[in-house]
């Protein structure tokens, strides 16, 4: 055995054998959990002894919904969680800048605000974030990852102007003359998306290993993870790859999401693996995001906001593409794992689910 724990308070999730003190350990592997004395029958030479003091040991926890990659992309964005104002946004910005010395022209990308917790209770616009600075394109993204806010430099580099036309599912919110006021929800965000054609699969990789380590910190060994989007070739590769190397320290289950009926279609033509090809990567439910968020006014209801008078919020898809993925997931075989938020579109998947 590399490692044995002995003298701890440990819980071990089975019905059996609720309880023990000693675990041994090969391999990173559990290979046995019993008392002190038992495992202790295990021991070699080569064995690392630990006490545990009677501190209590715990069992991985799974995190059942989250975004691997970007997690670990957010590790390197400015942190506007938790920021009370829009000005407490514009210092974080303006700090992050300084701090790193962040050349004219580069971009800054933030996350995590949210406008309850202003005191002017309003998203951030683009004059909001010109004042940050008018060298750099900013990109802010509200906690729910609906819902971007860009500065007017970010809006002149993309081209976006009055004349831009809407996106299917998405509302680029425009003021009284038409022009973009610089916030952007649900698919409408696909105007602000960089150029992806350089990025590879080592890439892919690099953000992957980048992420686990913190969540190993945090005592996660497993994850849901819903990570593909338009490159999920590429991640699909990527953690192959990862764990048929046995560099994959983290079980991940994947939530398979793409946009599109005929992407779709694609997707769910990659192989399944097995722990003999690829040990800790699994390709779980087709993810759907058919509606947006309720901070953000974008979740579908049948009724109107009450605060907001003639929004019901956006559906994702129209009607008839919708079914028509759910139907496909059903005749593949494939379980459904849907966002759906508002009570209207949760009347779509109840219909879509029920006729299947």
């Amino acid at each position: 055995m590399d490692i044995i724990l002995t003298g701890g308070n440990l819980y071990t999730m089975d019905k059996e054998n609720p309880k023990a003190t000693a675990v041994a350990i090969s391999g990173g592997v559990i290979m046995a959990v019993g008392c002190d004395e038992e495992i202790l029958a295990l021991k070699t030479e080569n064995t690392e002894l630990i006490d545990l003091g009677g501190k209590t040991l715990l069992p991985g926890f799974n995190d059942s919904h989250c975004h691997l990659l970007g997690y670990a992309n957010n590790l390197s964005l400015v942190n506007l969680n938790g920021a009370a104002s829009i000005n407490e946004l514009i210092d974080r910005y303006k700090n992050f800048i300084e701090s790193n010395n962040i050349p004219a022209g580069t971009a800054v990308v933030g996350a995590g605000w949210n406008q309850s917790f202003f005191g002017e209770k309003t998203s951030p616009t683009k004059y909001d974030l010109d004042k940050i600075s008018d060298t750099h394109p900013i990109f802010a993204y509200r906690a729910c990852h609906h819902v971007c806010s860009v500065n007017s430099l970010t809006l002149k580099k993309l081209g976006i102007n009055k004349d831009t036309p809407e996106v299917d599912g998405g509302e680029i919110v425009r003021e009284e003359n038409g022009e973009p006021s610089g916030i952007f929800n649900e698919t409408a965000m696909s105007l602000l998306e960089k150029d992806e054609d350089n990025v590879t699969i080592a890439d892919i990789e690099a953000l992957i290993l980048k992420a686990i380590p913190n969540l190993h910190k945090m005592g996660i060994t497993s994850v849901q993870s819903d990570d593909y989007g338009p490159d999920y070739k590429l991640v699909y590769d990527a953690y192959v790859n990862l764990a048929k190397a046995g560099k994959l320290k983290l079980r991940v289950n994947e939530q398979c999401r793409v946009s599109g009926l005929e992407n779709y279609k694609k997707m769910l033509e990659l192989p399944q693996v097995d722990d003999d090809i690829a040990p800790y990567f699994k390709q779980g439910p087709v993810k759907i995001l058919a509606d947006g968020s309720l901070g953000g006014r974008t979740a579908y209801m049948k009724e109107d906001y009450r605060d907001d008078p003639g929004n019901r919020g956006i559906p994702i898809y129209a009607r008839e593409e919708f079914d028509a993925i759910v139907d496909l997931c059903h005749e593949k075989d494939r379980p459904v794992a849907i966002h759906a938020i508002g009570d209207g579109i949760m009347q779509w998947c109840m219909d879509a689910i029920r006729r299947n």
